[in-house]
């Protein structure tokens, strides 16, 4: 069995980093590891006044 591989945007980037930034890393986890179907995504801590494109952003790139 083989296990997959886990990336994340975590709570000061979700929150502070500009939309552009956000997906550059997302982008960059998913062509790394991503591709196999065996890879998960995900957005720790997300602070409540996080901005809800900064999340559209990550979830746009993981629908691709």
């Amino acid at each position: 069995m083989r296990y997959g591989d886990y990336h994340g945007i975590g709570r000061h980037a979700a929150s502070e980093w500009p939309v552009g930034k956000i997906e550059t890393r997302a982008g960059k986890f998913i062509n790394e590891a991503g591709r196999d179907g065996r890879f998960v995504l995900y957005m720790n801590d997300i602070p409540y006044e996080t901005p809800p494109e900064h999340v559209h952003a990550v979830v746009s790139l993981a629908n691709e």
